[in-house]
């Protein structure tokens, strides 16, 4: 057992890999989980940094010790070391190699500026130096990728959110963490350390990317409920739509994902209901609209209703609405037939207004005035339709217009003669 320094016997100063835990001085010196892989012993060790060149060497005659462990490499100074008098993390070292000379071998380690010199007395360098050149690569692999796959996540975050498409985003973010992965799963990578990072960093990014979803399909339903409210059907249509397919996105994401946060499946239920709700409130009115259009026998309440109707279907048609279940479904297919119908109860709500406004032109000129111009707008409206919707061609307005404005007119002109 690795108890002490001072008891390490020189069979075992090269490498320390066959420990199993650690107590006394050298203990204290670790973080928790951290293990040693490797021991050297020397006499003294040069440390160099930008400002000058030291030699430190313990009391004594005791021995320096230089400590790679799966996270650093540690200059200790004697058998009941108190501190480290030098740590270098491995993911910062940038050099570590062996120098051979005449009369000696040195253990050269350099982290940036500063540097260690060893030159052992016991242990094996060049297995050192193997050791520390091999996992410094990996922590600085897997923290390239992380720091990649970091810079890839807020990248997604902001796109989710903001409705735009993540393209091949998503898969590059992956291929990063797979590569930080197997950076940290290689042969001579000798610690479980890096690879539970990936795993936090894993989960991590991973809970953003849903978090993102979740906000978005927030976002859109609130979006959804203020159109529904204002009677805004073709904002409404549009957010319903956008929240249909960001809560199948988000179901993707949690298929897709091995560990998926646990406490997401109720959220993504309370949504999927709020979804639903808004999709049932809106087909609903559309139905009320349609049977009132269909039942009524006022020009002006018919008019609206299939107004209404029209405006309902066709702003759910231009938005791809498509029907989940049945108490969400309309009757897109139908859409020719609803305008047609809207067009003629337009058409004839004008026919009724005119009729009024004639019977009205020799005793109250203002109330003729106001039938024309709202049978004005009645048949600018039924133009619009035919124009740019889905309805049966007509015959041309123009003249039928020409003919309202004279008698907005004539109107204006009795009004002039009071």
């Amino acid at each position: 057992m690795f108890d002490s320094i001072q008891e390490l016997p020189d069979t075992v100063l090269g490498n320390a890999t066959t420990t199993d835990t650690l107590s006394g001085p050298v203990a204290e010196l670790l973080d928790d989980h951290e293990q040693p892989r490797y021991v050297l012993a020397g006499d003294s060790v040069e440390y160099t940094t930008a400002e000058r060149t030291t030699t430190v060497e313990p009391d004594d005659g005791h021995h320096t010790y230089l400590i790679a462990t799966d996270d650093r490499v540690l200059v200790v100074l004697g058998e009941q070391p108190a501190d480290s008098a030098v740590a270098f993390e491995l993911r910062s070292v940038s050099r570590a190699e062996v120098d051979s000379g005449l009369l000696n071998t040195t253990l050269v380690v350099e982290q940036g500026a500063e540097s260690i010199r060893l030159s052992p007395t016991h242990g094996d360098p060049e297995a050192v130096a193997d050791f520390i050149s091999g996992m410094a690569e990996a922590y600085a692999d897997v923290d390239d990728a992380i720091s990649a796959a970091e810079e890839m996540t807020e990248e997604l975050e902001s796109t989710v959110r903001e409705g735009g498409s993540i393209g091949y985003l998503r898969l590059q973010l992956n291929s990063e963490l797979s590569d930080a992965r197997s950076s940290a799963t290689q042969e001579h990578v000798r610690t479980d350390r890096l690879l539970e990072r990936v795993e936090t960093v894993e989960t991590e990014l991973n809970r953003r990317y849903v978090d993102a979803w979740v906000d978005h399909l927030s976002d859109t339903i609130e979006q959804a409920e203020a159109a529904l409210d204002g009677d805004d059907y073709r904002a409404f249509c549009e957010s319903y739509v956008t929240a249909v397919e960001a809560l199948s996105s988000l179901r993707d994401v949690l298929t897709n994902l091995d560990d998926p946060p646990g406490d997401v499946t109720d959220v993504v239920d309370e949504k999927a209901n709020a979804v639903d709700q808004l999709a049932e409130t809106y087909v609903e009115s559309t139905r009320s609209a349609y049977e009132r259009a269909t039942a009524a026998d006022d020009p002006a309440e018919t008019a609206e209703s299939w107004l209404e109707t029209y405006r309902r279907v066709m702003a759910a048609y231009e938005a791809d609405w498509e029907s989940t279940t049945d108490s969400t479904e309309l009757p897109l297919s139908e859409i020719e037939s609803i305008a047609d119908a809207t067009v003629d109860a337009v058409e004839r709500h004008a026919d009724t207004l005119q009729t009024a406004g004639e019977r009205a032109l020799d005793d109250d000129a203002t109330t003729a005035r106001s039938h024309f111009q709202e049978a004005t707008a009645r048949i600018r409206r039924a133009q619009e339709i035919v124009e740019t919707g889905p309805a049966d061609a007509r015959s041309p307005y123009d003249q039928r217009l020409e003919e309202l404005e004279a008698k907005v007119n004539v109107t204006e002109w009795e009004w002039g003669g009071d």
